[in-house]
């Protein structure tokens, strides 16, 4: 997770929006998304190399290939779509994970809406999904805010409502001073 994405000021605005992307981190490695990609790339040379072996058994046209750009065919075509596919699940499971782990899925999805404040900031324009290895954060935002519905429900049927009052009324009779509890927001 880079610094940038830690830092409040930045992007993560409160503790809700780091676990949208804690969760979303948390999920890659739940769905072994650096295995999935490295098995399609593996199975996307293997299906190469049979067909220009087939079809070519002098490597003639393998040069060719190589030469007009086979790589950037394979790397729009197959890679850059698999790892857009990949971020996608990892934003969805990831609000589900930040729901059930008792924070609010409605807060959390703000972050999407930070981050693309902050590109407009400091990039100056938004990216559109062709060409790049994550979808374009607006078409993020807009899937976070479809799914919070869902993650309402993880967050619902868990303990959390129970867990929350809990600690509000056993932190009610102490004494609330101090950085801990002002991120409580107590």
């Amino acid at each position: 997770v880079a610094n940038a994405l830690l830092d409040a000021s930045q992007l993560c605005a409160n503790d809700d929006e780091l676990a949208m992307v804690l969760g979303h981190e948390l999920a890659h490695t739940i769905l072994d998304h650096t295995g999935d990609s490295l098995q399609t790339a593996g199975m996307v040379a293997a299906v190469q190399v049979a067909l220009l072996t087939a079809l070519d058994p002098t490597g003639f046209l393998i040069f060719l290939f190589e030469l007009i750009g086979m790589s950037w065919i394979t790397r729009h075509g197959v890679e850059l779509p698999t790892s857009r596919c990949h971020e996608s699940e990892a934003d969805a499971m990831g609000l589900q994970i930040a729901a059930k782990a008792c924070f609010a899925p409605e807060k959390a999805i703000h972050f999407f809406e930070r981050l693309y404040a902050f590109e407009e900031k400091h990039i100056g324009k938004h990216h559109a999904s062709f060409g790049h290895d994550h979808p374009a954060t607006e078409e993020r935002s807009q899937a976070m805010h479809g799914a919070v519905a869902e993650a309402q429900r993880a967050f619902d049927s868990s303990s959390c409502s129970g867990y929350m009052a809990s600690f509000s009324s056993a932190a009610a009779g102490h004494k609330k001073t101090g950085a801990f509890w002002s991120r409580l927001g107590f």
